[in-house]
């Protein structure tokens, strides 16, 4: 987390797939993750003004290197 950008969404690409990143050092003081489907609805409930504030929150590609460390995403084959 202390390598990520704070309040700042990060894409990643983890098996082939994108992983999306969020740190929150404020608030949980973790790092959310999502997959494609959690970004897409998030969009969604951005374009119908569901999330206060999210206007200044963008996605945004990182070129700082990452270390997943405990933050491992979870096997995609699990339920």
């Amino acid at each position: 987390m202390m390598k990520m950008t704070p309040n700042k969404f990060v894409t990643r690409i983890r098996n082939g797939k994108p992983a999306y990143l969020y740190a929150d050092p404020m608030g949980c003081k973790c790092v959310y993750f999502g997959s494609q489907q959690n970004w897409d609805t998030y969009r969604q409930l951005l374009a119908a003004g569901q999330i206060p504030g999210a206007s200044q929150m963008k996605a945004t590609e990182s070129q700082v290197d990452w270390d997943s460390g405990l933050w491992a995403l979870p096997d995609q084959g699990s339920p």
